[in-house]
Order: structure tokens, then sequence, then C-alpha cells
């Protein structure tokens, strides 16, 4: 399956993903909400957040659907007052 998300960062992003992410971002019904997720995937401020949380936050994070698992790093990230975004060319 060829996807196209707009912009050679965001299909390389999609392309280096292991298998069960992809799957997750394909069964998301709308371009727009993969290409949101593909960009929060991107921001490194959210990657750090993610990175940081102890085994079971991380654990509890994962069993989240991919949407909910980004919207709750970007609510953590908006509350230490470092949220950026990240939109690639």
């Amino acid at each position: 399956m060829i996807n196209d998300f707009g912009s050679s960062e965001l299909n390389k992003i999609y392309n280096d993903l292991d298998d069960k992410t992809k799957q997750e971002i394909d069964l998301l019904s709308k371009l727009e909400f993969k290409i949101a997720i593909l960009k929060d995937i991107a921001n490194k401020d959210i990657q750090q957040i993610y990175e940081k949380l102890n085994p079971k936050d991380r654990a509890k994070l994962d069993s989240l659907k991919i949407r909910d698992r980004y919207l709750t790093l970007k609510q953590i990230l908006k509350k230490q007052g470092v949220e950026k975004v990240v939109e690639p060319p």
C-alpha cells in the first residue's frame, strides 16, 4: 500500500516506523488524523516527554490508541509550557 502524506518528510517518517505503528496509523479514518500523528511523532519535545516517563506510565500510555497516546503526550508538554509545532518543509 502506497501512502502519501503530502510531504517527503512525512512519507519518510511513516516508512521508517515499525509495522505495529504503521498499522495503528493506517487504521485512522482520515488523512488529516494520520498527518497530525506523523507530525507528533516528528516532534522531538513530545518524544523527550515519552522517553522520560517511568516504565509504569509508559506501559499505561502504550495501551492507549495512537491518537489518545499523542494527545496525552501533547497535554503533558503543554502543561510544561514547552509546546512547539513542528512543520515539515
